[in-house]
């Protein structure tokens, strides 16, 4: 289910809509901040710069200083936000620094979506969903046989009761592995992983602007430097002595082959995971039916399956 919602995710982009359903192409504001217009300009010669396109740039409407990376495996976005703009723009000693400041900060964005930093949560946020979607249709069939349970004379309080236990039960587990394993696994790995990926992004940023561009504009996230949703960074100022002497380059910068090696693992093992959770289901007798069986044989299976279901009920019961 996981995967199913990840292949309508790449066709629809749920995730990514829901989290910029708050914000505007920048286009829209070209007419209000003429500023925006270049700042446009420059956002289309970094994709030139790191070897890919149809990348979109937004901004939101809130005066937090921040900016950030959102990327499913059809649609990429950066996100800008006013608060951003308008506190570079404050600081800024001229109109070309504003202008290489914000080509840094979205250079070093772009970096995110080239090597795809974006997939572990877009995994995680994926698992979730697809958890949440089992847990509701797991409730929508207790619920129904609850209420024609509860019906029966004497013992239909007793069965309810023993049903919402087996629900609550169901309803835990079905949680358990997102909630106490995959959660915990990658909260673990992120505090290293995502300081590693800001020192990429800030050498690939400072190899498409220029170190010294790139030290400046670390300059002025202050001390600790902005958050992103999907992200931790390190001290700022480790952040400029890594990048501050790095060189312009006239080739075009491309995802690190590590990254690509690890965003490759990733799909394959939830792929050989899907394989390992079909064999499985496939070997359960009861949901084994042969398409070509008669109705009548099909009815006698049927009774033999729910007398399997019920033995296993029982044995769960105890």
């Amino acid at each position: 289910i996981m995967l199913f919602y990840l292949f309508l995710d790449t066709i629809f982009g749920f995730t990514i809509w829901s989290l910029t359903k708050k914000c505007k192409n920048i286009k829209k504001y070209h007419k209000k901040y003429p500023y925006t217009l270049k700042i446009s300009e420059n956002f289309t010669a970094l994709q030139n710069s790191f070897a890919t396109k149809n990348i979109k740039l937004l901004v939101a409407k809130s005066y937090e200083v921040n900016a950030y990376a959102i990327g499913s495996i059809r649609r990429n976005i950066v996100v800008i936000t006013l608060g951003l703009l308008e506190h570079v723009r404050k600081h800024a000693a001229s109109e070309e620094e504003f202008q290489t400041v914000i080509k840094c900060i979205m250079a070093h964005e772009i970096s995110h979506l080239v090597n795809k930093d974006f997939l572990p949560a877009l995994l995680l946020f994926a698992n979730q969903k697809a958890t949440s979607i089992v847990a509701k249709i797991f409730g929508f069939f207790f619920n129904i046989i609850i209420r024609l349970v509860y019906t029966i004379p004497i013992i239909g309080r007793l069965v309810t009761s023993l049903i919402l236990l087996i629900h609550k039960i169901t309803k835990f587990l079905l949680n358990f592995f997102f909630r106490f394993i995959l959660v915990k696994i990658f909260n673990f790995l992120k505090l290293y992983v995502s300081r590693n990926n800001e020192f990429r992004c800030d050498y690939q940023a400072a190899k498409a602007c220029g170190g010294a561009n790139m030290a400046n504009a670390l300059t002025y996230l202050g001390n600790n430097g902005y958050f992103t949703i999907f992200s931790s960074h390190p001290r700022t100022i480790s952040r400029i002595r890594h990048i501050q002497n790095v060189q312009i380059t006239s080739k075009k910068v491309r995802a690190s082959f590590i990254n690509r090696i690890s965003n490759f693992s990733s799909i394959f093992i939830l792929f050989i995971l899907l394989d390992l959770s079909w064999n499985y289901v496939n070997k359960l007798e009861y949901l084994n039916i042969k398409t070509n069986m008669t109705v009548n044989n099909i009815m006698t299976k049927q009774k033999y399956y729910l007398n399997i279901i019920s033995d296993n009920l029982k044995e769960l019961l105890k």
